[in-house]
């Protein structure tokens, strides 16, 4: 009898679960439609390049090695603590998709120094600090600028000429094999509001990161 009651009460909290996840996949479906693209059109998302492998210094002053975003979907953007203009955007741009994301440790960020010069690891940590980004996702890079302009050109394929001032506003998504799948300029709203949409869809593809997903759909 025991054994019986305990089946039941087990049971109706699966059936629980599985309706609490079928309104928030609900939810995700209408959100990713409402971006301008679901994940079912995102299947095929185009593969532009790979990253090669690289080392700089976060923020700790300790060495980040993009072996660390193995497995990872990302997104990568280009800031300098001292601008006032775009970067204050940018960075704000970068806040509001880590929000969409939550605690879902599958998906980083990582803003890297155009200016490594004068942002060193104490600076990035104060700027972080200051936008209040995540600790554990979100990735504030510095190091020789010769690197920096030689990942920027030769890895993620965007121009750069070693001015500050004028570095890209694009965020470029990355997939767990350091697979480039996408170009987003801020300053291009249409196509850059589809860059939350292509992550979930990343996500979706990736099966190693389901669960992940779930959970970060019921919370």
């Amino acid at each position: 009898m025991i054994k019986r009651k305990w089946l039941w009460i087990l049971g109706v909290i699966v059936i629980l679960f599985l309706m609490g996840w079928a309104i928030c996949r609900c939810k995700y479906q209408v959100e990713a439609k409402a971006m301008g693209a679901s994940s079912a059109d995102k299947q095929s998302l185009p593969v532009y390049a790979q990253l090669p492998a690289f080392e700089l210094t976060d923020s700790t002053g300790q060495a980040f090695r993009s072996s660390r975003l193995t497995h990872k979907i990302w997104v990568a953007n280009f800031i300098f603590t001292s601008c006032t203009v775009s970067c204050p955007i940018l960075s704000a741009e970068m806040a509001k998709i880590a929000e969409r994301f939550g605690e879902n440790e599958q998906v980083q960020f990582v803003s890297i120094s155009v200016d490594p010069e004068t942002d060193t690891p104490e600076i990035l940590a104060t700027y972080k600090k200051k936008i209040h980004a995540s600790e554990n996702r979100w990735h504030f890079l510095t190091g020789d600028k010769k690197k920096i302009i030689n990942l920027m050109t030769a890895g993620f394929k965007l121009g750069f000429d070693g001015e500050p001032v004028f570095h890209t506003d694009y965020f470029v998504l990355v997939d767990g094999e350091r697979n480039i799948r996408g170009f987003y300029s801020e300053s291009d709203k249409k196509v850059f509001r589809t860059l939350p949409s292509d992550i979930e869809a990343l996500l979706g593809i990736n099966p190693r990161n389901w669960l992940a997903q779930m959970l970060a759909l019921l919370s």
